[in-house]
């Protein structure tokens, strides 16, 4: 930047920078779990991950767990905790109705279960109750999503792979 001041010149350096803080993620009971934020890969489980200032959308998800997934406000200098509690799935009571669900995707994508957030693929062999299901798997940044009906057969193991936006060169 220059400034004139009476017939002079001087010049001055400005050192531009975006405001963040940090998003500090942890999750229980296990360590290691995938962070998703704003739709892009961030690490795993624990970490601290600077963010610019405002909201963001936070995911942690584990292979044999509950996906969690919230909002957070992120404030200049200031350190924001997520504390994802992840739940094993259980598949109590469904002995004998259960078939298996993978999928993998292009792009980074998460994958909702009749309407609820259920993981990020790429998912492997997850054990479903046999039964018909809206599957939705999005990837936020690419402001894209697509659904199918998916039917769970008991012994099966049903394979997705899902294109999300335009492919790789």
């Amino acid at each position: 930047v220059e400034f004139f001041v009476a017939g002079t010149t001087r010049q001055s350096h400005i050192r531009l920078s975006r405001a963040t803080g940090k998003i500090v993620v942890t999750s229980t009971p296990i360590k290691g779990a995938r962070i998703i934020i704003d739709g892009q890969r961030s690490g795993k489980t624990p970490d601290r991950i600077a963010v610019p200032i405002g909201e963001h959308h936070v995911s942690v998800a584990r292979d044999g767990f509950l996906p969690f997934s919230t909002k957070v406000t992120v404030k200049e200098g200031e350190e924001t905790p997520v504390q994802a509690g992840l739940m094993p799935m259980s598949v109590k009571g469904a002995k004998g109705k259960l078939g298996f669900l993978s999928l993998t995707s292009n792009r980074l994508a998460l994958v909702h279960l009749d309407g609820k957030l259920f993981g990020v693929a790429p998912l492997r062999r997850i054990p479903l109750q046999q039964k018909k299901y809206t599957l939705e798997v999005s990837n936020p940044a690419l402001a894209e999503k697509k659904t199918i009906e998916l039917r769970i057969v008991k012994g099966k193991h049903t394979q997705l792979n899902i294109s999300l936006g335009p492919e790789k060169k």
